[in-house]
Parts: structure tokens; sequence; C-alpha cells
């Protein structure tokens, strides 16, 4: 959708991203994730909010007091679009 261009008209946007477990490549989501990241940043959307999602919540080895999660949900909006 963002090398296709089929974004300009969009004014809002929100974004889930998943990791499966341990036992997909970190590296390569990161890469893709990030690549999303610029893709809509180059468009003009800016990341107005950013939430951790609870279904997929853990606590951390060793850290009681600590949530890790491997899921977000990231809401833009496009400063690009003109009103009217």
């Amino acid at each position: 959708m963002i090398e296709e261009g089929q974004l300009y008209k969009v004014r809002q946007l929100a974004v889930e991203f998943h990791r499966k477990r341990e036992d997909e490549d970190l590296r390569d989501l990161m890469v893709s994730s990030l690549a999303v990241l610029r893709g809509l940043q180059e468009m003009g959307f800016l990341k107005y909010l950013s939430l951790m999602k609870g279904e997929c919540a853990r606590k951390a080895l060793g850290y009681d007091d600590v949530t890790r999660t491997s899921c977000y949900k990231v809401c833009f909006v496009n400063v690009n679009l003109k009103q009217g």
C-alpha cells in the first residue's frame, strides 16, 4: 500500500505489529517493521498513539514487576492531507 501510493487520501491509520513467538526471526521482523514505519513517515504520517496489546503480554523473566508484549497498536495521522 505504501509503495503503490494507496494511502495518500487516508487521514488516520492504525497498524498492529505482532511477533508470533520466539521461533520467529526477530531481526527480520524489526527490519520489516522499521520499513513500514519509515514509509509511513515519508508519506506524512505522524504517530500520535502507541499501545501495548494486553492479549500478548507476559511477565519478563526474572522481573515480576516488568511486563513485555509482542503486540503493539500504533496510530498515525496524515499531516500532508489537506482538509476540504
